[in-house]
């Protein structure tokens, strides 16, 4: 196959965000396509012809009719993330859809997409499980989290863990304040502060104590470095796992054994 075929297929692909398989019957047909052109026309007639890469990327999404169910949850965030979203899956839950991904400018409102779902994923998310820019839910990851278990950089909930950590209950940060437990660098508590800093009415400083702990704070202030490590993996590992996607994508490594 003609190498300048072979190039623009692969630029093609690097804009087709659906699941693998699908990927791969589209090159597979695009490539068909171009080499069946090619019997009767010169190459650079055919490319020229079928337009910018990007386009036809495009057009193919658009004629196949995509889902979410079809592009899968990463490949829909990694094209909300550059191109504006919204997307809910078929399955619902008490009349909510089981996922919802919504990126980019609403262009009614001119404001941003907000996610709603049983799993609600965007810059601006509200679901049972929450992962956004803004999360609200029962479980929110975000760079602000507000839930009952919240995780991230700013975090508000029941439970909290985050450089920010404000919570009713147990609050674990760099900054914690907690009406319940708080542990970190600096920790204020109405009931028992942990870290380098504590202010409450039981203290733990790493130094001194005012009182005898109880045995599951004394776990928490023992395991407060794998906790804390647990923060960073629950937020890092999937920027990291669509960071290697990505990767993926931008080198074809799905595609080059049919695009050879």
């Amino acid at each position: 196959m003609d190498v300048r075929i072979r190039r623009y297929i692969l630029t093609v692909m690097q804009h087709i965000y659906l699941k693998t398989e699908l990927r791969r019957k589209i090159a597979e047909d695009l490539k068909a396509m171009m080499l069946s052109a090619c019997q009767d026309r010169p190459v650079e007639d055919v490319i020229r012809d079928m337009g910018s890469p990007v386009r036809m990327a495009k057009e193919l999404m658009d004629a196949h009719g995509v889902s979410l169910e079809e592009m899968g949850v990463v490949n829909a965030m990694m094209y909300a993330s550059t191109h504006g979203l919204e997307m809910k899956s078929k399955a619902q839950i008490g009349g909510r859809p089981l996922i919802h991904v919504s990126m980019g400018i609403d262009e009614e409102t001119g404001g941003p997409r907000v996610a709603s779902g049983i799993i609600a994923i965007g810059n601006i998310a509200k679901g049972w499980i929450a992962i956004g820019g803004i999360a609200m839910g029962g479980l929110a990851i975000g760079g602000l989290a507000i839930g009952g278990l919240a995780f991230g950089g700013g975090t508000i909930g029941l439970i909290a863990l985050g450089g920010l950590a404000l919570a009713v209950l147990i609050a674990m940060g760099g900054a914690a304040l907690a009406g319940g437990v708080s542990i970190g660098g600096l920790a204020m508590a109405l009931w028992t502060a942990i870290g380098g800093y504590a202010r409450a009415m039981n203290v733990y400083d790493y130094e001194r104590r005012s009182v005898a702990l109880p045995a599951w704070t004394e776990w928490l202030v023992a395991n407060e470095h794998t906790l804390g490590a647990l923060v960073i993996a629950l937020i890092a590992g999937p920027l990291m796992y669509i960071l290697g996607l990505a990767i993926a994508r931008a080198l074809n490594l799905d595609v080059r054994d049919i695009v050879k």
